[in-house]
């Protein structure tokens, strides 16, 4: 892989979510870039200051439902309509209905 490969998974890879395959590849890669090091060392920072500053709150199923059902909404109303007048919105990835 290429390094503009790792970039894209250091942002999984930080929150420890790689499979193990990719995360002992990343390891490996990570000792020889010093640029992706660098990355990865600034990532978590960021992270532990976030965690260390700023109040962690639950919301409530009410709150996410409400949410996940407006995004839903858009969504179907043809967000796609949005993104073809101005092509920096982006249309939500996935397509929950099959799911149920």
């Amino acid at each position: 892989m290429r390094c503009e490969d790792w970039q894209i998974l250091i942002d999984t890879y930080v929150d420890n979510s790689l499979d193990e395959t990719l995360t002992l590849r990343m390891e490996k890669h990570l000792l020889s870039c010093a640029a992706c090091s660098y990355e990865v060392h600034s990532l978590r920072q960021s992270v532990s200051l976030l965690k260390a500053n700023v109040e962690s709150f639950e919301t409530t199923p009410q709150y996410r439902e409400r949410t996940l059902a407006a995004l839903l909404s858009e969504h179907q109303q043809g967000v796609s309509s949005i993104s073809q007048e101005n092509n920096t919105q982006w249309t939500l990835p996935f397509n929950l209905e099959k799911e149920k």
